[in-house]
């Protein structure tokens, strides 16, 4: 096998890769100046990666944020980012793919072409999974105020999990959290890890540009029944 057919290869399996890294985007459209947008790109029963772009209308400019998370634990484990200036919004770097098939590789995580967002509940065989955010607790000190959330699982409106905490902090008129929302979830049955993804928007004060964001927290089902499709 030639030298150049191999080359020829190697071009077109990176087009194809990076076709099939933007192909899902999760996150519905908004209004906002700022955008952060969600791509799902693969997991295994211990870590979910996926690539986030943010851009900000009229700059022109894309920032890819490629991140590896602990399903158990919601840590980012791994992260590289890179700003693509002036291109076409779905299309990455080859530089960045190459960079990003080596941190797969480290943790062992295989391509999921099916991870979607869906709409809570989860119906299984004989119960219902459903998320909420409740609030959790005000903390005023001085000129700050937090509040924390639960992101909660439940089933059958009996159990409750508690799977990560969201906190929206008030100083100044700075940091302001606010408009949080279930946006559904990304589900795997090979591994039954369930991905709940809350979207928010948030300003850092009244005469700030309005940002669209998220949070996606992992859990792993295998003390319940496997979702039914």
């Amino acid at each position: 096998m030639s030298k150049k057919f191999l080359l020829i290869l190697f071009l077109l399996w990176n087009t194809l890769l990076a076709d099939s890294l933007v192909l899902n985007n999760v996150l519905p459209q908004n209004n906002s100046t700022i955008k952060e947008e969600l791509y799902p790109v693969g997991l295994n029963n211990t870590y979910f990666s996926y690539i986030t772009k943010t851009y900000e209308d009229g700059v022109g400019s894309y920032f890819w944020t490629f991140k590896i998370q602990n399903i158990s634990t919601n840590k980012i484990e791994k992260f590289i980012s890179m700003e693509q200036v002036n291109k076409v919004q779905n299309s990455l770097p080859k530089e960045f793919i190459q960079k990003i098939e080596n941190i797969e590789k480290q943790y062992k995580i295989s391509r999921k072409e099916n991870l979607k967002l869906r709409s809570f509940p989860l119906c299984k065989e004989n119960s219902v999974i459903k998320s909420s955010i409740k609030d959790f607790k005000h903390i005023t000190k001085g000129n700050v105020t937090t509040k924390i959330k639960n992101v909660v699982l439940i089933e059958d409106d009996k159990l409750s999990k508690e799977i990560a905490q969201v906190k929206e902090i008030n100083f100044f008129g700075h940091l302001k959290y606010y408009n949080y929302n279930l946006a559904g979830y990304i589900y795997d049955k090979d591994y039954n890890n369930l991905i709940v993804v809350v979207t928010f928007n948030k300003k850092a004060d009244e005469e700030s540009d309005e940002i669209f964001s998220f949070k996606v927290f992992g859990t792993n089902l295998s003390f319940r029944d496997k979702v039914k499709e």
